[in-house]
């Protein structure tokens, strides 16, 4: 395999509930997985970033004005997430983060 090589996959979890197993099985054999509609809210992007410790989990929620408003009425929705692998985050230009956690050393 090329060393320079990286495998990046797309994945719609339909609620991190549902498609949290499949993630984890993504991790293990790509460097960038991009994630849409996790439903979570960002007090509970730990169960991103704590999926595997090999990655960094940059996350976004589509909920939050929503939530600040009172307790969410109807099903969640949204939220995008980008796991990129410990070993070539480093190699990588940030050039914008806009209403984004992430995680800084």
């Amino acid at each position: 395999m090329d060393r320079n090589a990286c495998q990046i996959v797309t994945f719609n979890l339909h609620g991190f509930n549902q498609g949290s197993s499949y993630l984890v099985e993504l991790l293990k054999c790509n460097d960038i997985i991009c994630v849409q509609e996790h439903w979570l809210a960002s007090n509970d992007f730990c169960k991103l970033i704590d999926l595997d410790s090999n990655f960094t989990a940059i996350c976004s929620s589509s909920m939050e004005e929503v939530l600040s408003r009172g307790p969410l009425r109807g099903r969640p929705f949204g939220g995008i997430a980008v796991f990129i692998r410990n070993t070539i985050i480093k190699k990588l230009k940030i050039i914008a983060i806009r209403d984004v956690y992430y995680p800084t050393d």
